[in-house]
Formats: C-alpha cells, sequence, structure tokens
C-alpha cells in the first residue's frame, strides 16, 4: 500500500440508479487521481453487490434498513436495532479507513456512512475530519439526502431547482455523472453484437435493476400488437431480484406472460429477454425508442444518448420523486408519461399502465 495514497469512501445503493453515479464519480476519481483508493461500502443482497465488484473496487457491507411506513412498535424497533449496527459497522470501517472524503448518493444504504461519519467528527473534537459530499441524483430531495444534507459539507445536484430546498450555501449543480461506457458503443456494431438488422426498429424497455412490474407486463401483454410489424424489436430488461426472498421476479413475470401471447417463432426472436443488464451501452446504442421509469440515471442517460423516451413513472415511493422528474422532463419537451393508475373498483390495486397508450 503506497503511502502517498488517498483514500476515499464511497456509499449509496439499493438499486443500481445509486450505485451508477457513484461509480462514474469513482472512475474519474481514479483517472485524474490515480494514488487515490477507494472503498465502497453497501448493505448485502443488493446492485451494489453486482456493480460494484465488476468496477474492481472493494466492498464492504453494513447493515442498514428504510424507515418503516406503519406505525407498528415491532417494526420500529428492528429499525432502530438495525441503524444501530450498521453506524456501529461503518464508524469501525471509517475509523480504520480514514478517508479524506465520503461520497454518498443516497437511499438507505448510505445512510450508516453518512450518519457514522457526522458522529465521529463531532465527537473526535476535529481529530476525525472526513470530507461528507452527497450527490441527490433527482428533482426533489430523497428522504435520505433531506436528513444528511445538515450533516454534509456540501450538497452536488443533477438538477438546479433541487438547490432551494437545501440548506443555505451547501446546494451546487454538478450535473448527473454518467458512466463512459453509456457512449462508448456504436449503433451499428451494438446492433450486429445483438443480431437486430439495421433497419430494425428496437424499442428497448427497463425498469431498474430489479425490474418494473408495469414496464415488463405493459410490453409483454403488448408484445403481439407491438410485433406484428416485422421490423420491430423489443429488448425487455426486465430485473433480477436481489438476495433469496423477493417480491417480485420480472424475468420469471415476463416469460409467464409471452407464453399466452401466441408468438411465432419468428416473433419470438424479435423479443429479446433479460434479467439484469450491466452493459447498458450496449442496448442503449442499438435502441430506437426507450421505454423507462422516471429514475434521475435512467432519464439523463437516455437524454446523453439522444434517444426519444416513453416514461412511466413509478407511483406512491417516497416523496413521489420519480414523478417530480417525469413532469420536469416532460415540460422541457423531452419526453412522453404515462402515468400509473390501479382500479380498485374491479379489484385491481396493483399499479399498472394501459397498453393502448402505446400505440
Amino acid at each position: 500500500m503506497s503511502e502517498k495514497s488517498i483514500k476515499f469512501v464511497f456509499t449509496g445503493g439499493g438499486s443500481g440508479g445509486h450505485v451508477s453515479p457513484a461509480l462514474a464519480v469513482a472512475a474519474e476519481l481514479k483517472r485524474t487521481l490515480p494514488e487515490a483508493e477507494i472503498t465502497y461500502i453497501g448493505v448485502k443482497n443488493k446492485a451494489e453487490g453486482l456493480m460494484v465488484p465488476k468496477a474492481g473496487l472493494p466492498l464492504k457491507f453494513v447493515k442498514s434498513a428504510p424507515m418503516p411506513q406503519g406505525k407498528s412498535p415491532v417494526s420500529l424497533l428492528k429499525f432502530l436495532i438495525t441503524m444501530f449496527l450498521g453506524l456501529s459497522k461503518a464508524a469501525l470501517i471509517l475509523l480504520k479507513i480514514r478517508p479524506k472524503a465520503v461520497f454518498a448518493t443516497g437511499g438507505f444504504v448510505s445512510a450508516p456512512t453518512v450518519f457514522a461519519a457526522w458522529i465521529l467528527r463531532k465527537a473526535s473534537f476535529g481529530l476525525f475530519r472526513t470530507k461528507i459530499i452527497i450527490h441527490e441524483s433527482n428533482v426533489d430531495l430523497g428522504k435520505m439526502n433531506k436528513a444528511a444534507a445538515k450533516a454534509a459539507d456540501e450538497v452536488a445536484v443533477s438538477f438546479s431547482e433541487t438547490i432551494k430546498n437545501l440548506p443555505k450555501h451547501k446546494g451546487f449543480f454538478s450535473g448527473y455523472p454518467v458512466r463512459s461506457s453509456i457512449a462508448a458503443m456504436d449503433r451499428g456494431d451494438a446492433r450486429r453484437e445483438l443480431g437486430i438488422p439495421e433497419d430494425a426498429f428496437v424499442i428497448f424497455a427497463f425498469g431498474g435493476s430489479q425490474g418494473s412490474r408495469t414496464i415488463n407486463r405493459v410490453l409483454a401483454n403488448s408484445a403481439k400488437e407491438l410485433l406484428a410489424d416485422s421490423k420491430t424489436y423489443i429488448i425487455n430488461g426486465a430485473g433480477k431480484p436481489f438476495g433469496k426472498t423477493y417480491e417480485y421476479h420480472g424475468f420469471n413475470d415476463v416469460s409467464e406472460i409471452l407464453g399466452k401471447q401466441g408468438l411465432s417463432e419468428e416473433e419470438k426472436k424479435r423479443y429479446i429477454l433479460r434479467d439484469f443488464i450491466d452493459n447498458m451501452g450496449l442496448y442503449y446504442a442499438a435502441s430506437d425508442l426507450l421505454v423507462i421509469r422516471a429514475g434521475a440515471g435512467s432519464i439523463v442517460e437516455a437524454c446523453r444518448k439522444g434517444k426519444p423516451m416513453l416514461i412511466i413513472p413509478i407511483s406512491n415511493i417516497g416523496n413521489d420523486h420519480q414523478i417530480g422528474n417525469a413532469r420536469f422532463i416532460e415540460r422541457a419537451g423531452a419526453a412522453a408519461v404515462i402515468y400509473e393508475r390501479t382500479d380498485p373498483l374491479n379489484g385491481i390495486n396493483i399499479a399498472f399502465a394501459d397498453g393502448k397508450e402505446l400505440e
């Protein structure tokens, strides 16, 4: 280990939308500061467990959990115990590494590390001097970043209007860190690699690392109509559950739906089904239209590639930050938006999108 090395800790995860910008910044940091030593802190069985090792960074795990939504004292107690264990482990890691800075991209995964760094700074009376830098990807501040903003030295934002919701003089516009691999692939090369004709119309639909039930089902249920045009291809990144327990398995769900669509063998070849996609640049390059959620990463990467977007924001999560992102980009004229809905009167309580709106 070099005596001249400068150490950094990165954290954030749960979904690829939190991990991707962190990895983009880490890669640029290593490019401009080769002596930098970067350690990533995450939570087991989340997106970072797949993405960080592939980026060649050491990964350490701590415990963390989202804030319980209900008022159950048992749930609250479990949350507090989990966070105490996570803070304790994160503090030990930070004391051992003594990083120059902690860079966090939000989500409950980053909470133990950020607050452990803040507590160590307060408790050590200036002996622990690690800086805390947060990046907020969305237009509206996430719960974690809203709480952590006061502890941070600086808060970088992807959208300039986010600054007005931050403590005075802490926010600055940085934009969204886009992975260099996104822009690397040529369209023709990508299509040849995927076996897609040059004159085809390619719809690339995905809903994050763990998949979107709404996007998967609206594409799979509309497959027969969409593939009626022999030049149409669909690439569906259905997602991959992390860990042994999960609520939704996108790949299996789409496979089951497609099996009921009566697709011909030729049509089946034009519906390219994948689970977790980590070489996104390949699929972006091959596509003509994106059907995506309204995570900041997906939107900014689509804009970076100059791709038309059909956005289906996820509803009823956190502060509905995806709705805010979708409306922002819709007002800019850069995308069409379909909003999820439910139909309780007919017993449909799971959010869905109407396939007719794809036409």
